[in-house]
């Protein structure tokens, strides 16, 4: 019987022998390398991506942050004025009055704070997900690509 090599197939490198040729093991090699530099990239290029994300959701937790601190300051500023102004009355009918105008105001304040902070949430995720998910697609093709 002959021997024959067959080295067609990366999952037959051997001849009937069960020697691999050098031709198959250069060849093997060569991928080996191959796909070890593109691991090296894509693992890098992943690091990139995690670093813009980070630095997308330190951004938005400094926004959220500081327009938390500014609602909060605005709100306690009148919440002073609104007891001064309800200390003032002269009935406790114009005092009801006033903390129920204080409290409608307040309600509606927050409301309003809270609907933005939402949309900023929202947006800060978008940002910070948007480098990973580019990655994950740029992975799914180069391994579909190296199939």
């Amino acid at each position: 019987m002959a021997k024959t090599n067959q080295t067609q197939n990366p999952f037959n490198m051997f001849d009937a022998d069960g020697v691999m040729s050098n031709d198959a093991m250069r060849k093997n090699m060569d991928r080996f390398m191959s796909m070890a530099g593109n691991m090296s990239e894509l693992s890098r290029e992943g690091f990139q991506a995690c670093a813009e994300s980070a630095r997308a959701t330190a951004k938005g937790a400094q926004e959220v942050n500081s327009k938390t601190i500014a609602y909060m300051q605005d709100a306690m500023s009148q919440s002073v004025e609104a007891s001064k102004t309800v200390a003032g009355a002269k009935s406790m009918q114009e005092a009801v009055e006033l903390q129920a105008n204080f409290a409608k105001s307040a309600l509606d304040a927050y409301m309003t704070q809270m609907s933005s902070m939402a949309s900023l949430m929202a947006d800060t995720m978008r940002e910070a997900t948007q480098p990973l998910n580019t990655h994950a697609g740029q992975m799914v093709e180069k391994f579909q690509a190296a199939k």
